[in-house]
């Protein structure tokens, strides 16, 4: 269960200006994880820190978002053990630690990209809902459904 969410370092920068074809890719990779001691943890529980770091790169060289910060997540004491030997002998976390932990950091880091971003007036990295002309169209020109009832 994660306890935890800090960003340690919050960074954009824009380098040039924007031109026509330029790629953005993104990256996040959990570069530590360390067992702590927690003070409102039962002391039957375990709580993990793991340190992230986001980017999100606006190719050839445009534009750079970079964040860094914790996650912490508590689990049995057994299974907190079982993780720690798992990365120190791999540098990989089991799926049932890693997919919440990592749904978490894109879910706070997007949200927080797309803010920087538009304080920029850069394009966001994600793709945006949005709506056509040929949608509304499409759409005045259905006819309703008949009920009957």
């Amino acid at each position: 269960m994660i306890i935890g969410f800090n960003f340690n370092k919050l960074n954009i920068e824009r380098k040039k200006p924007l031109v026509q074809g330029m790629k953005v890719a993104y990256d996040l990779d959990i570069s530590n994880v360390s067992d702590e001691s927690f003070p409102l943890a039962d002391k039957n529980q375990g709580v993990l820190t793991m340190e992230f770091d986001y980017s999100v790169k606006y190719n050839p060289d445009i534009a750079e978002v970079v964040m860094s910060g914790t996650v912490n997540y508590m689990l049995p004491k057994d299974e907190a053990k079982k993780v720690m030997t798992l990365w120190s002998k791999t540098k990989k976390l089991p799926k049932n630690v890693s997919v919440p932990v990592i749904n978490r950091i894109l879910d706070r880091c997007n949200i927080k990209a797309l803010e920087l971003e538009q304080d920029l007036s850069l394009p966001t990295h994600l793709p945006m809902p949005s709506v056509n002309v040929s949608q509304i169209k499409q759409e005045k020109s259905k006819t309703p459904d008949k009920h009957i009832g």
